[in-house]
């Protein structure tokens, strides 16, 4: 069977990644997943938290791009001011795990693909995609929990067994 191997696999969200363990591994740069990565779906803001862990690694000097397949134009472009506000660049409808937008994130950051890491809740999106342009990956369970529809919260679980735990 296919398994797909994170570097990182904190037990918890985003938010249980460090960002100093991260640096002290050579990490320069992280493509970042949006929707129950850094914020709720359709939420169109940041928790408090989040925004906090985005400051953290911005002051650390981490160059961050957002990468999503979301496709909703209207509700990113809502976005702009946000993302504008933290000075971070996303690509839409990237297709991931397709390489083709995953590739353009790593020409934007301007780094040895070594020193960067792909953030995201989807092991069949996220970290194949990472795994696919050689990065390293960071898999983290969604911001959404339990309040996610029934339909997706069985599609991780079973996206789940292609993860091989470290």
């Amino acid at each position: 069977m296919l398994k797909f191997k994170s570097n990182y696999s904190p037990a918890g969200t985003i938010l249980k990644l460090n960002i100093n363990d991260l640096i002290a591994d050579n990490i320069k740069g992280l493509i970042l997943d949006l929707d129950n990565t850094i914020m709720l779906p359709k939420s169109g803001e940041f928790s408090p938290e989040i925004a906090n862990w985005l400051e953290t690694a911005l002051a650390a000097n981490l160059k961050i791009i957002i990468v999503t397949n979301n496709k909703d134009e209207i509700y990113l472009n809502s976005l702009s001011p946000l993302l504008d506000k933290y000075n971070i660049p996303i690509i839409i409808k990237a297709k991931k795990p397709r390489s083709k937008n995953l590739k353009k994130a790593i020409e934007y950051l301007n780094l040895p693909a070594e020193n960067i890491c792909i953030i995201g809740d989807r092991v069949l999106t996220d970290i194949w995609g990472g795994i696919n342009v050689k990065i390293k990956t960071a898999f983290v369970e969604p911001l959404i929990g339990k309040k996610e529809n029934i339909l997706y919260r069985a599609l991780r679980r079973m996206e789940k067994v292609f993860l091989e735990r470290a």
